[in-house]
């Protein structure tokens, strides 16, 4: 994901080592504040900045949007089982649909 933020593929070290795609949100912060822009431009959701918790979770919506997006361009039937816990979801959702 060229300059959009850091991905890590490998294995998780728990019974059955499934597979797993890590997204480095620390790594694409810089783009944050045009995808906020494009949040509030499509829906007028207002993002503040000192929330870190919904900044992470726009950085992490965005981040997997374009992950797979990527991956729909490059392979056209590939299983995947996207998985997210809190309030990620609903960003990851709202980036998906935009894309």
């Amino acid at each position: 994901m060229c300059g959009r933020g850091q991905v890590i593929y490998g294995r998780w070290l728990i019974d059955g080592y499934p597979k797993v795609v890590l997204f480095d949100i620390a790594t694409a912060m810089r783009r944050v504040d045009d995808w906020k822009q494009e949040i509030w431009t499509t829906s007028r959701i207002g993002i503040p900045w000192v929330d870190q918790e919904a900044t992470d979770a726009v950085a992490f919506g965005f981040m997997t949007a374009i992950f797979l997006a990527e991956v729909y361009r490059t392979a056209a039937q590939v299983g995947l089982l996207p998985s997210a816990g809190g309030p990620l979801p609903a960003a990851w959702q709202t980036a998906c649909q935009r894309r």
